[in-house]
């Protein structure tokens, strides 16, 4: 995998959650049935998105790295990830000015907030199955 920014400014605080559900009220309008189901439906897709950005990355295809950074900046910020959110907009900036060889860096932080809130899930998910 990819490294991780080490950047004090970039890097996640450590007392940021990484989801933040009152945000996507804020999205929904105070709508928790639809913040709810948004954020299930994010999670889902999760896996594909992080699955098509690495091999864009991995490929150096900038134009499917641009449209899925775009479709998952969106994701994150109607759903209230803000950790995935600042770090996608790092790395669309790097792609945006076209600094080529500044990209591994931001990647590796998207990858790795995309991580944490699959653990997050995971972990939420066998809380609620009683495991």
């Amino acid at each position: 995998d990819l490294p991780v920014n080490q950047d004090a400014h970039d890097a996640p605080q450590a007392s940021e959650p990484p989801r933040d559900r009152e945000a996507a009220l804020r999205w929904t309008g105070d709508n928790a049935a639809v913040a709810d189901s948004l954020w299930r439906l994010f999670m889902e897709q999760l896996p594909g998105h992080r699955q098509r950005l690495y091999e864009a990355f991995a490929r150096a295809d900038r134009i499917k790295l641009r449209e899925e950074v775009h479709v998952l900046l969106g994701s994150a910020s109607c759903c209230g990830a803000p950790i995935l959110k600042r770090s996608i907009e790092t790395l669309q900036r790097s792609l945006h000015a076209d600094h080529s060889a500044e990209l591994e860096l931001p990647m590796g932080d998207v990858l790795a907030a995309i991580d944490q809130l699959l653990e997050l899930d995971r972990e939420q998910t066998n809380v609620m199955n009683g495991a």
